[in-house]
């Protein structure tokens, strides 16, 4: 009986394509997922204001029973300033860990991507003034945040311009505004913003 047992090359492959068909959302997730695929054991350490490096608990609540102040001489795999992985027993140096390195610095920019894109979503939805997000230059609406929805109703899911502009605006002493004075009309037409402009 000949059993083939899976080389550092195929267990980087299969943690590449696991990555692919489903990015981790945290480091944590990252560092288990490395763990598995790799055969090893993954514990991320964080570095404290003293300069010492303490490992953090898994997402089971597990924490490495002997973690130190410091990795000792293991390889670091840097996660983000003050954060870092250990892999135990570590890839020998090579052009496996150089990939392995890759992967996992691609990984973490994936995840602060991630991370910073719901950050802006979130300020986004909770501004209490309204904001429209149009394409030049046919004004297509491509966001709106809920201040906004309640502002304008359902004029504000309008395709374009053009059927923005057929919904009645009033100025602020109640006169219908004409369409080319539209706010986001000038706007997308001369390319220059137009301050303290209210309307009804």
């Amino acid at each position: 009986l000949f059993v083939q047992h899976p080389t550092p090359l195929d267990r980087l492959s299969a943690l590449s394509a696991a990555i692919i068909a489903d990015p981790p959302q945290t480091a944590v997730e990252l560092a288990e997922l490395l763990g598995r695929h790799l055969g090893a054991k993954a514990v991320i350490w964080t570095k404290e204001a003293s300069g010492s490096w303490k490992a953090q608990p898994t997402s089971h609540g597990h924490r490495d029973p002997e973690s130190a102040d410091r990795p000792g001489s293991q390889r670091l795999y840097t996660l983000s300033e003050g954060a870092a992985l250990t892999l135990a027993p570590a890839p020998e140096a090579g052009p496996v860990e150089s990939i392995l390195h890759a992967l996992v610095k691609q990984s973490m920019a994936s995840i602060e991507q991630r991370d910073q894109c719901t950050l802006l979503t979130n300020v986004f939805e909770a501004m209490p003034e309204g904001v429209i997000v149009s394409m030049a230059p046919q004004g297509d609406v491509i966001l709106a945040n809920p201040a906004a929805k309640q502002l304008f109703g359902r004029r504000i899911e309008a395709a374009n311009i053009e059927e923005y502009a057929n919904n009645p605006i009033n100025t602020k002493d109640g006169h219908p505004l004409p369409p080319h004075e539209i706010a986001l009309a000038k706007v997308l037409q001369t390319g220059y913003p137009l301050l303290q402009r209210e309307y009804m």
